[in-house]
Parts: C-alpha cells; sequence; structure tokens
C-alpha cells in the first residue's frame, strides 16, 4: 500500500550532524513531514471520539545520547516555530497525503480487508482537524508530568518520551521521561499523543499504542532483527487510513525482501502439507541475498544446522511481468511462441467434464528439448529473476530430468473466456483469446522507465489446473479432495493440488498472449495505466514441481549474476539465490 515515504541521501546526512552534537541542526524535513502528519492524525483521532493512546515512533539510533538529541530537534521545531507556520505546513502535509492515499485506493491495494466502507473513517476536510491541532499546539510538548498527588498527569499536548534504560525514573525537574500510557481506567480526555523517541525498546520489545506514524532509518543487518521491528504493518480498527512510515529506500528494500521471504517459506509449507511431506524429508528453502551488505537471514552462529545451496528450482513458479518496451523484440518473441505451438502437434483430446479446459489448449508429454529450444530463442527483460540467465535453469532442469526425478512437460496456452480483449489466431485450427494486463502507475517518487512495461502479475492460479486428468487419479479421497477444490472455485494452494493429482514430476509452461490495447477500469486507475505497448505481449509462467514424496531435488548450480547488480544502491531485482 501507498503509506512509506522516503528518507533521502541528503537527510540521513543532517540527522548524522544532529547525532553528533550540531545543536543549530533544522530538524530534517521528512522528520517534520512525519511530526506534521502525527498532528493530523491525533486531531482525526478525536474529532473521531478515539479513547486511547495515539503514538509517534521515532527511532534513528540505538545510542541513548542520540535519543535526545532528536527528541530536542522535535522539541525545539514545535515550540519556537510560530503556530501559523505550524499550521500551513500541516495542511501542505495533510493535502498531500490524502491524495495520495485514499479510501479507494486502500480498497484497491487490500483487496482482502473484511470491513464495510461504512466502518472505515475516511478523512475530514482539514478545516475540521485544524482547531485541534491549535488545541494541540496551545498545550504544548513536555515529558509526562508529576501530580501533586505522585501520579502522572497527561494534558492535551504532546508527551515527548525518551525510551532508553537512561531514563528510568522522575527527573529532578519532576518529569516522567520514559514511555507511560495511563491506565484503562484512569484514560483521560481527549485521546492523549505521545511521540517516543528511542532504539531497542521501541523496535522489538515495546507495544505502542494507536501508532500512525513512524520515522525509522536504522541501518539492520540481519533479518531475524528486522522482522521483529516490522511491528508497525498492522492495523486497527477505525483508522485504517491514517498509517504512514517513512524510511530510507535501502530500508524499504530490506522490507520487501523479507516480506517475500516469508511469504515464499509459508507458501512452501503449505504446499509440501498438502503432498504430505514433512519439513524434515525436505529442508525448507529460505532466500538470501547474494551481497552481505544488503541483509543477512541472521547470525552465522545461528547458521550451523543450514546448508548452503546454490540453487534449487523445484516447487518453484516464475513468471515475466516485466517486458522491453520494443517492437521489434515483442514481436519477435510473438513470431518464435507461434512457431513452437504449432509444432507442438495435437491438443490433448480427453473428455473435460470438470471445465478445466474451458479457456486454454493443452498439449502433454512434450519433450523438455523442445521447450528447451523455444526458451533459448525468447528474449526476456533483462530485470527479471530467474529469466535474466536462462542458461542455469534449463541446465539444471535437464540434469535433473536426466536423473529420472522431472518428465516431460505440459504446454498451456492459456486466454480469457471470452474475446473482449481479440483473438490470437496462431493457426487456422488454434485460435486462443488474449487477455488483458495493464500496466502498474509508477510512484510520483521513482524515475519513470518508459523502457520497460510492468503488469506486476501475469498468471491466473486456475490455469495450472488446465492440465490435471482428475479421472486419472486412483485414490478416491484425493479423488474427492481434487474435485471439491476445483468446484469450490478455489485458487490458492493451486501448485499443491496440481501435484496431487499425478502431476507431481511434470514441469508446466503456460503461454499467455497479452492485448497490446490493455485498457484501464473503474477503481484501477488510481494504481494502473493503460498498457499502450507497441505490440500484444507474450507473458511465460514456468513451474517446476516440487517432486514424489521421498524424493528430493539435491543438484546444485551456480547463477551467474552482473556484478554491478550488487554495487551501491543498485536494484536488488534479479539478485535472489536459496
Amino acid at each position: 500500500m501507498d503509506i512509506v515515504r522516503t528518507i533521502s541521501k541528503t537527510e540521513l546526512e543532517t540527522i548524522k550532524e544532529i547525532h553528533d552534537g550540531a545543536i543549530d541542526s533544522d530538524a530534517p524535513y521528512s522528520l517534520i513531514d512525519a511530526v506534521c502528519w502525527f498532528l493530523c492524525g491525533v486531531a482525526c483521532m478525536r474529532i473521531w471520539g478515539y479513547k486511547k493512546p495515539v503514538s509517534m515512533l521515532v527511532h534513528t539510533s540505538q545510542k541513548t545520547m542520540h535519543h535526545r538529541m532528536i527528541a530536542n530537534v522535535i522539541s525545539n521545531w514545535l515550540e519556537e516555530t510560530d503556530d501559523t507556520v505550524i499550521l500551513e505546513r500541516t495542511k501542505e502535509v495533510w493535502d498531500r497525503e490524502i491524495k495520495a492515499f485514499t479510501l479507494e485506493k486502500f480498497r484497491e491495494q487490500y483487496p482482502g480487508y473484511d470491513r464495510a466502507d461504512s466502518e472505515i473513517n475516511n478523512y475530514p476536510t482539514f478545516t475540521e482537524i485544524a482547531d485541534q491541532i491549535q488545541v494541540i499546539l496551545d498545550a504544548g510538548i513536555s515529558h509526562i508530568p508529576l501530580g501533586d498527588d505522585g501520579d502522572l498527569t497527561y494534558h492535551e499536548g504532546i508527551h515527548l518520551c525518551i525510551d532508553n534504560c537512561t531514563n528510568n525514573g522522575i527527573s529532578s525537574d519532576g518529569m516522567h521521561v520514559r514511555l507511560a500510557y495511563p491506565e484503562a481506567t484512569k484514560m483521560p480526555e481527549p485521546a492523549p499523543a505521545f511521540i517516543v523517541v528511542g532504539g531497542a525498546t521501541l523496535s522489538r520489545g515495546l507495544t505502542l499504542e494507536g501508532l500512525m506514524s513512524t520515522f525509522f532509518i536504522r541501518s539492520v543487518g540481519q533479518a531475524d532483527t528486522l522482522m521483529q521491528m516490522g511491528r508497525w504493518f498492522g492495523y486497527r480498527k477505525k483508522y485504517e487510513l491514517l498509517p504512514r512510515l517513512w524510511m530510507t529506500e535501502k530500508t524499504k528494500a530490506q522490507f520487501v525482501f523479507l516480506s517475500a521471504l516469508d511469504q515464499e517459506l509459508r507458501d512452501e509449507i503449505q504446499y509440501m502439507d498438502i503432498n504430505g511431506r514433512s519439513p524434515s524429508e525436505y529442508g525448507p528453502k529460505v532466500k538470501n541475498s547474494p551481497k552481505v551488505s544488503f541483509i543477512r537471514i541472521t547470525a552465522k552462529n545461528k547458521m550451523q544446522a543450514a546448508t548452503a545451496s546454490e540453487m534449487d528450482y523445484s516447487g518453484a513458479s516464475n513468471q515475466t511481468y516485466l517486458f522491453d518496451n520494443d517492437r521489434e523484440i515483442l514481436s519477435d518473441n510473438k513470431k518464435c511462441t507461434e512457431l513452437f505451438l504449432n509444432n507442438l502437434g495435437n491438443e490433448w483430446s480427453d473428455e473435460d467434464k470438470y471445465g478445466l479446459r474451458k479457456n486454454a489448449h493443452v498439449w502433454r508429454g512434450i519433450p523438455f528439448s523442445e521447450v528447451r529450444s523455444f526458451l533459448e530463442q525468447f528474449k526476456f527483460q533483462e530485470r527479471l529473476k530467474v529469466f535474466n540467465d536462462t542458461k542455469p535453469l534449463l541446465d539444471w532442469i535437464e540434469k535433473v530430468t536426466g536423473a529420472g526425478k522431472l518428465g516431460d512437460w505440459n504446454i498451456i496456452a492459456a486466454g480469457k473466456k471470452d474475446a473482449a480483449n481479440g483473438t490470437w489466431k496462431i493457426s487456422d485450427n488454434l485460435i486462443i483469446n488474449k487477455v488483458k494486463r495493464t500496466g502498474r502507475r509508477v510512484n510520483p517518487e521513482q524515475e519513470d522507465d518508459n523502457s520497460v512495461l510492468n503488469i506486476g502479475v501475469l498468471r491466473d492460479p486456475r490455469d495450472m489446473l488446465a492440465d490435471m486428468d482428475i479421472d486419472a487419479v486412483k485414490n478416491e479421497d484425493i479423488k474427492a479432495k481434487l474435485i471439491q477444490y476445483i468446484t469450490s472455485g478455489e485458487s490458492k494452494a493451486a501448485m499443491a493440488y496440481r501435484d496431487m493429482s499425478g502431476l507431481e514430476t511434470t514441469p508446466q509452461m503456460i503461454i499467455y498472449c497479452i492485448d497490446k490495447d490493455s485498457k484501464v477500469a473503474g477503481r484501477q486507475a488510481s494504481t494502473r495505466i493503460d498498457l499502450n505497448a507497441p505490440e500484444d505481449l507474450i507473458g511465460i509462467c514456468l513451474y517446476i514441481p516440487g517432486g514424489k514424496i521421498n524424493t528430493s531435488y539435491t543438484s546444485k548450480i551456480s547463477i551467474k549474476m552482473k556484478n554491478d547488480l550488487f554495487d551501491g544502491d543498485a536494484d536488488m531485482e534479479g539478485t535472489d539465490e536459496y
């Protein structure tokens, strides 16, 4: 979702200067934005009648001396800046943010969210929250005061907390500096606001109530440490639109990498579980980054039971989602695909009583030599993972096939159920409906690259089922499971159910023809754009099954990668290893 904002390298230098004691340094632009958004968020929560604390997290360093310096910069900006200037700045941030991430975008970018629109508070106008922001500014910013009765007291302004071990107890001026939320039975009104500056306690050991604004620049070297820090990606009812994160491009890339690692591991466990294989039998694969300075999985002393494997493609499904925006390349790919399909011979013609092939043409038992010849002619976009250098993949498949662990291939030419996007005529007897795939809208903060078309996702998971032969399944229990899965319309775990049908050693290639004039419709306009390609795109999805129970693919190969991918802040795409 579009809720992450970038902290620039210049601002990192400013923060370093603040850490080094430059008392006259101004607050970085992005930090002020994060504070302004927090002021707006607190005002929203209060007019919505929220009854619990509202928080902002600031994590720039592990060192306790740095926490005080950052806290001083925030406090000085709020105390020394004229209220009119602060209100003008908060309005600028507010107008920009509510335009960048709307309720419509939330719905599109989080389609599985299970609450009705009526349960989600939409943004009020700035006029509606301005008075509440003024109340916050009038009450000021301070640590948590100690009352005459010895209890902590809370005001309508901002409570600035520095949460580290050097701030235990009450300060000499009667202030509680560390974070201390009010007791639930003594919750003040309106909702109390907290800006919490700190290090390890914030990233791993503390629950922050009502967290909506996060400023995070901590450089992390290990994925398991980063995972413990990613606690701000949850949501609470009623303020779904408010969370924002400010972080560096590198930290964002690390979270993207970690999210992919986590999801792929979950998918693999589910896949093997459905196929009746335990982790002790196959050894789960965990994606690792080849660049140690980018991120490590965990500390070296925790990896003693791990076996390094340069690559194992089994159980992997790879698809083309990036394409060269070049008429000649796209046209050549289309021609070589048509020649390949025309030479496959007769389609699989068995009765399709379950409707698995109603939108697809299927060829079974195709030798790998024919598949390899086609893939070697096809021109893939160089930034695609696995496809940026197909030789290692093809050599691995050939070796495993020669060892009898993989069989011949099934080829699927899949299309849309209707011809709304036109048809792809391969021959007089082979006509396939084109599919619609629009382009991903580029984040305005990123440089647009017109040389590459990015469709995001190619494959429809249910197309993976087109080569299944349900009637050939002898085990009645498995057959019943497969029929139930198909009739339910479910698409998750399609790979596992395909293997259950007896195709556990049969690789698969799905081919799509994407209409070059694919148009955006409805709510997609906020995140998608018309494709506007010079020629129809040929999309390819390869699926290498995980093999039969009690077998494993232990062959290892070396991935040939370009050295410039690992230099500086280069794009990490295409650099994954397993």
